[in-house]
């Protein structure tokens, strides 16, 4: 994408959207590598990830400092 033919507003919404791209595709994968680590039965992953994981206190920042 050329970003030097945005206007300012089309470049602000293009950078955000990719921005919150990333940062969603990092949480999960920060995600894989936790459950992978700490859960090795294929079966109970999700669990895992659903009772630890995705809960509200559990912060990006949180998940950084865990891996």
């Amino acid at each position: 994408m050329d970003y030097k033919v945005l206007s300012k507003k089309d470049f602000d919404a293009v950078v955000t959207g990719e921005i919150t791209h990333y940062a969603l595709w990092l949480e999960n994968e920060l995600n894989s590598i936790i459950t992978n680590y700490f859960v090795r039965d294929s079966d109970k992953q999700e669990s895992f990830k659903q009772f630890l994981l995705y809960r509200d206190g559990l912060t990006f920042q949180d998940k950084i400092e865990i891996v």
